[in-house]
């Protein structure tokens, strides 16, 4: 009798866990709402639809404003009564030579600093450094957040 209970026993706990560890995947028939299944079964999900817009919104509007670390040529750096105005022609000056390149002004109390493309790597930065050390000798490379590549 105990044989039998203790057969039992073990064939019962050797069933749930082989439940547990089941590798089947499933397949998602929607971003939140609708229905996940297997060969084994389905499992529904109802949800609020205000959730799903919410979501969607979020999405939508985080989208553009992805950033990543990164890497930026400086090429000025100033402070002062009139750093304002001389970054911003440092700017005009820098883009009217590479108008496909990116020029960002950035503003971080108290100085005012121009920044120069978006790029991934460290070395990338350096490169273009040097190809444009010719005009804006005393630049140098900095670590910023990028925009996403597209």
């Amino acid at each position: 009798m105990k044989k039998i209970v203790l057969l039992s026993i073990f064939t019962f706990l050797f069933l749930q866990l082989n439940a547990q560890y089941s590798t089947k995947e499933l397949t998602k028939t929607g971003v939140f709402n609708g229905a996940y299944s297997s060969s084994a079964g389905q499992v529904f999900i109802n949800q609020n639809p205000d959730l799903q817009m919410i979501v969607n919104n979020h999405i939508s509007i985080n989208k553009d404003k992805y950033v990543i670390k990164g890497w930026r040529v400086q090429v000025y750096l100033g402070s002062g009564k009139n750093a304002g105005s001389r970054a911003n022609a440092k700017k005009t000056s820098f883009l009217s030579r590479y108008p496909n390149i990116n020029a960002y002004l950035v503003y971080d109390a108290p100085y005012f600093k121009i920044q120069v493309g978006n790029f991934r790597t460290k070395l990338q930065a350096e490169a273009f450094k040097k190809k444009i050390s010719k005009h804006f000798s005393k630049s140098w490379v900095v670590e910023s957040e990028i925009q996403k590549p597209d």
